[in-house]
């Protein structure tokens, strides 16, 4: 009987030590299923964060290009801009006459190209009316001798007869 009392010992240690290990199972697997479910909700709302800062970097991104492209356009505008209002205002008085404007080229872009162009033109013309002035004043020079000559010849005929 000893032996069994001893095996019943073994027995009920037994017993004890699977329920034991039964129950720290049971614990683990309860933690194990609370860790996880904790992660999801972690993870849910680190996702919603992520989300909403790609938004947020999204229409940041978009806000400043927009500021960026309205810069670029103000800007490039002027530049543009400010040198054709200077050829109107040369070439309206250039259009009253004084032919002693030109452009400031200060550009080799095609508007730099357009006030060369405008100044070579500018220089033809009063190079133009220069020579009809003087080919004027020749014309005039000429008629006069002409007119002298006519009287000349005319008080000649007139001593002839």
């Amino acid at each position: 009987m000893a032996i069994n009392t001893a095996d019943a010992e073994k027995d009920g240690g037994a017993t004890l030590l699977a329920k034991k290990t039964e129950e720290l199972r049971n614990r683990f697997i309860s933690f194990k299923n609370l860790f996880i479910e904790e992660l999801k909700k972690e993870l849910t709302v680190t996702g919603r964060s992520v989300k909403e800062q790609q938004t947020l970097n999204m229409w940041a991104f978009l806000f400043t290009a927009i500021i960026a492209c309205s810069l670029t356009s103000v800007i490039s505008s002027r530049f543009i801009t400010r040198p054709i209002k200077k050829a109107i205002e040369v070439m309206k008085e250039v259009a009253d006459g004084n032919l002693t404007k030109r452009l400031e080229i200060k550009s080799r872009d095609e508007i730099g190209e357009m006030g060369k162009s405008f100044n070579m033109f500018i220089d033809k013309l009063e190079k133009m009316i220069f020579d009809i002035s003087r080919d004027a004043d020749e014309l005039k020079g000429s008629a006069f001798n002409l007119n002298e000559l006519s009287v000349s010849l005319l008080s000649g005929s007139d001593q002839m007869a």
